[in-house]
């Protein structure tokens, strides 16, 4: 049966319940993509939940209003009381067709996801289409991190003033990286490791960050680079002092 006040979705629902006049009223305050999401709701719970439906436009009225509530919208309830009023519907009204008068109606058919195929071997990495950004820092670590070398970039950082001395929000403070490399430090010496500090690249990795995050600074980006510098020369030999003390690395 056809109802003036519903559109496709509405009317599509009212349908596929056999919803009377006053059963159809009852859809009324809701929007149509309300109807669409509520009534797919319902057929995937009927259908591959296979849980049984006592009262369908009971259940098929909450999925409206968790629709609603989920999204923050207030269903038009004044449309209800309008046409009920209307046609003169109240709570003793059915709110079924009788089976004789109901439209048979195809239920929408929700497509199975089907598996994603692989091609070639399963597990390759997968590439895409993603451009990396030109605001990027182009010296991202490619190998394990070398904690010596970080904790020297680290106050390098704080010296140059990107940094504060208690850490910037996300990282931890200067004792932390300076822990850690003592540690490696001491691992070394038991193992009886050599260790080379590549200090050309270290400093040059350290200028070309200071000048991307210039932004950050207080001071022009020559002078604190200076300051790095300086931070490099004071922490780097007191890092390395028990490697040097046993010989395992270049003086």
């Amino acid at each position: 049966m056809k109802y003036s006040f519903l559109d496709r979705h509405g009317q599509y629902s009212a349908d596929y319940l056999g919803l009377s006049l006053a059963g159809a009223i009852k859809l009324a305050p809701y929007s149509e993509e309300c109807h669409e999401e509520a009534l797919d709701s319902y057929i995937s719970a009927a259908d591959k939940k296979k849980i049984s439906i006592k009262d369908p436009i009971k259940f098929y009225i909450y999925l409206c209003n968790d629709y609603c509530k989920n999204r923050y919208i207030d269903p038009d309830y004044t449309a209800l009381t309008r046409l009920a009023a209307q046609h003169n519907i109240d709570a003793q009204t059915l709110v079924y067709l009788p089976p004789e008068q109901r439209v048979t109606v195809q239920p929408k058919s929700t497509p199975e996801k089907q598996p994603k195929k692989y091609e070639g071997n399963p597990y390759k990495q997968p590439t895409g289409t993603w451009i990396k950004s030109q605001q990027a820092f182009p010296f991202s670590p490619q190998c394990k991190l070398d904690d010596i070398a970080e904790a020297i970039k680290i106050a390098a950082y704080i010296a140059a003033g990107i940094m504060n001395e208690s850490g910037a929000r996300f990282v931890p403070p200067l004792e932390c990286f300076t822990k850690r490399a003592a540690y490696a430090v001491q691992q070394l010496v038991i193992q009886h490791k050599n260790y080379d500090l590549d200090i050309p690249t270290l400093v040059q990795a350290i200028d070309t960050f200071i000048d991307y995050k210039s932004n950050l600074l207080a001071i022009p980006a020559e002078d604190a680079k200076v300051k790095a510098h300086q931070a490099i020369a004071q922490i780097t030999p007191v890092l390395l002092k028990p490697l040097r003390e046993k010989g395992t690395m270049p003086c």
